[in-house]
């Protein structure tokens, strides 16, 4: 079935322009003496008999290859002028006519049933005014397996809705497995019929007209009941395909080219791949926005769940079409936002990577001259990792076009981060991108010394000490650990990994001694880094002063140690060498 003719029936045939149509390059000049006006005579008063038309709104149908092309620009010119007026103009590459209501990149829910058997059906394409008979014709084909065929539809609408912000119900009502039975091209309606709806009927006989679809704000399809559905071929591609092409027709994509077998919405149908490729997908995204929609603020953030020591998690990964992705920044403005949650210390590594490839698009009304779009080039990504409180913690921007942007954040507690995905440039076109989140253990150095405490009975002895490690440069705390010295007052500590070169303070405190802070440079291991600590505070208030006198003196004759305790030298009591240790030391701060 690879290699069937879709021709959009929206085809401009400007004056001197060229068109291509089935595998051959026609030229329509201003005489348009290339169009069979014998058959443009024959389409123009099958077209009269299409009363519907006007109120049903443009279509776009599939032709069988091998169909003579003098007739098909007669049968394009014939319609052109039977909906005078009523053509939609085509948006930009990709090749994009109305959405469904909404903004630009908004998400939508779109509606979908199947019209009961004997339901009239008018002309769309000049055909003869029908019934449809889809379910005794698929039952039909489908050896009345009506479950499996129902599923091939249903695997086309997830399919578009796993790479854009459409979501699709289906409708039935009365418990049958279609809808109303309302007239065809009446709206849509919750419990009663879809926004899209499908039916068959005869069109043109087999291998010939396989569908047409009509455009947002209708969307309704018609498939040829002459057609062979039933072929299994590739899991039932050849009707998946065709129903996928002719649903990106209801959902606002004109036909592209060149002919070259990569997109969905070429003029020809092709079951060479299997549904929506790269330029398909950036069209839908660029008209819905990608799948996690709505999530431009931090309240809609898409929820991705823990990140921690091990984790890899990568999100936007196609496997059915080349070149392409389910996350998009579809829009100038445009930005994405994704909720992890830590437990506790883990390096983030959070990298935003566009996805896309270099390639030839034009669009199929006229089918002219081919432009190059450079679909990885689009937006210039840019990603930050921010707190609850939508503080920017890390953030990475300056890479440019077509350049992964990566940042590094060590984060040193349990709770919930933001990754926020955005554009530094203004994009006309969407960009699809890769976001890979990657939880490591937080790399640490090791500091070691020596701590004397003076003024105690044996100044190397065991005692809890608090250390800090401060970034000299932003006052930035990068450590804070608790620890004991060993009975020669020795200690070690582990804190994140120091950055070679850079200043750092390393702030001891303990106990009745005064703070004091030693500068040393970042290294893997730090070592000797030795402290002598002022005795007297026994308030700690930083400064050994009165007050200290005063506590002494409160606890004399007592045994304390430590803060209020009054015992300053270790001497298992509280007495006059304690008040001559805080008066040796008066005045002293933390330093």
């Amino acid at each position: 079935m690879q290699g069937r003719v879709c021709f959009s029936l929206l085809v401009a045939l400007a004056a001197g322009a060229a068109t291509f149509v089935g595998h051959h390059r026609v030229a329509v000049g201003k005489g348009c003496e290339l169009v069979d006006f014998a058959a443009k005579e024959k389409f123009a008063k099958q077209l009269e008999n299409r009363p519907e038309a006007r109120r049903l709104g443009p279509v776009a149908a599939c032709f069988a290859e091998g169909t003579d092309p003098q007739v098909m620009a007669a049968f394009h010119q014939a319609l052109q002028e039977a909906q005078d007026g009523a053509w939609p103009n085509p948006d930009e590459r990709y090749n994009l006519t109305s959405r469904w209501s909404g903004a630009q990149g908004s998400p939508r829910v779109i509606r979908w049933s199947f019209v009961p058997d004997g339901l009239s059906i008018p002309s769309g394409v000049g055909e003869a005014v029908a019934n449809s008979t889809l379910f005794a014709s698929m039952d039909a084909k489908f050896s009345g397996n009506r479950a499996l065929w129902i599923s091939k539809f249903e695997e086309v609408f997830n399919r578009w809705s796993q790479v854009t912000g459409l979501t699709y119900v289906r409708v039935t009502s009365g418990g049958n497995d279609w809808d109303d039975g309302a007239d065809w091209g009446q709206a849509g309606a919750d419990g009663l019929r879809g926004d899209v709806r499908i039916s068959s009927k005869n069109i043109d006989g087999a291998s010939s007209t396989l569908a047409y679809n009509f455009f947002p704000s209708n969307g309704d399809m018609v498939i040829d009941s002459s057609e062979n559905w039933g072929s299994s071929t590739n899991d039932y591609r050849f009707l998946r395909n065709t129903l996928s092409h002719e649903h990106g027709h209801g959902m606002g994509l004109l036909h592209v080219c060149p002919i070259d077998s990569t997109k969905l919405m070429e003029p020809y149908l092709n079951t060479g791949f299997n549904g929506p490729q790269q330029d398909d997908i950036r069209a839908g995204t660029r008209h819905y926005g990608d799948s996690n929609e709505p999530d431009n603020t931090a309240a809609t953030a898409t929820p991705v769940g823990a990140v921690g020591v091990g984790t890899s998690v990568t999100l936007g990964t196609y496997s059915s079409a080349a070149n392409s992705s389910t996350l998009s920044i579809d829009a100038d403005g445009e930005e994405d936002y994704y909720q992890i949650t830590t437990s506790g210390p883990v390096r983030l590594t959070a990298t935003a990577t566009p996805v896309g490839s270099s390639y030839n698009s034009a669009t199929a009304n006229p089918c002219g001259t081919n432009a190059v779009i450079a679909a990885q080039s689009q937006a210039n990504l840019a990603i930050e990792v921010q707190n609850s409180t939508g503080t920017v913690l890390a953030s990475a921007s300056g890479g440019g076009l077509a350049i992964a942007e990566s940042v590094i954040l060590d984060i040193s507690a349990a709770g919930t981060y933001n990754v926020r995905v955005y554009e530094t440039n203004s994009p006309t076109q969407s960009q699809l991108y890769r976001l890979d989140l990657l939880g490591e253990a937080i790399p640490t150095a090791t500091i070691s010394g020596r701590i004397t405490f003076l003024d105690w009975v044996n100044p190397n002895s065991t005692h809890p000490v608090i250390i800090e490690v401060i970034r000299i440069s932003d006052g930035a705390q990068i450590a804070l650990a608790s620890t004991t010295t060993d009975s020669d007052g020795d200690y070690t500590i582990s804190v994140p990994s120091l950055v070679a070169g850079t200043g750092y303070l390393v702030r001891v405190s303990s106990l009745v001694w005064l703070r004091k802070s030693t500068p040393t440079i970042g290294a893997a291991t730090i070592s000797n880094l030795n402290f002598s600590l002022f005795n007297g505070d026994a308030d700690q208030s930083g400064e050994v002063d009165a007050a200290d006198i005063d506590d002494v003196i409160a606890a004399f004759g007592g045994t304390g140690v430590g803060p209020t305790g009054g015992d300053l030298d270790g001497s298992g009591e509280v007495d006059a060498s304690d008040i001559d240790v805080a008066i040796a030391n008066f005045g002293q701060i933390d330093n």
